[in-house]
């Protein structure tokens, strides 16, 4: 009960506060229009400071293109590396598995070639779970080197500020 009697007073007090407001007569439609405009005019000024201060910070870091396009070289050529080796990987797996396959159907034990078959698959499976890790470590070490370099090519950033502090 004292919920709802508060819940009440707040209803009303509310509407005894909005009341005076939806009251008013047609000048106050010009007034909201002024306070739009005014609003308006802010925040466009607002957006001007943001941009201007973007543009001094990207003017005042320095980058040496030379140092970049070594890092962006020394990047992608890792990942080719990772990339060719993981391809080699998968192709060498896929013999692994097929010569298994071929051995274990040349079987005449039915319990032993369906052992047979169950390993070979399930050697093939391990091989590609570590080919992909494999993969993924050395494309992760690449990223790592490269925003490393990337940082020590920005040079000194004299006057602006750090992200990080």
């Amino acid at each position: 009960m004292r919920k709802l009697l508060a819940s009440g007073a707040a209803i009303l007090t509310f509407g005894s506060l909005t009341l005076p407001a939806l009251a008013q007569d047609g000048t106050s439609s010009s007034a909201k229009a002024q306070l739009r405009t005014e609003i308006r005019l802010l925040k466009d000024k607002f957006k001007a400071e943001v941009s201007a201060e973007a543009r001094t910070k990207k003017e005042q870091r320095n980058v040496d293109a030379v140092c970049m396009q070594t890092a962006v070289v020394t990047r992608d050529t890792a990942v080719i590396a990772a990339v060719n080796a993981q391809s080699a990987s998968w192709v060498n797996a896929l013999e692994v598995r097929r010569d298994a396959l071929k051995a274990a159907w040349a079987m005449t034990d039915a319990t032993a070639r369906k052992t047979a078959v169950r390993d070979a698959w399930k050697n093939y499976r391990n091989s590609r779970k570590e080919i992909r890790e494999k993969f993924r470590s050395d494309r992760n070490a690449a990223w790592t080197q490269f925003k490393t370099d990337a940082k020590a090519c920005r040079g000194s950033d004299e006057g602006a500020e750090k992200d990080d502090e």
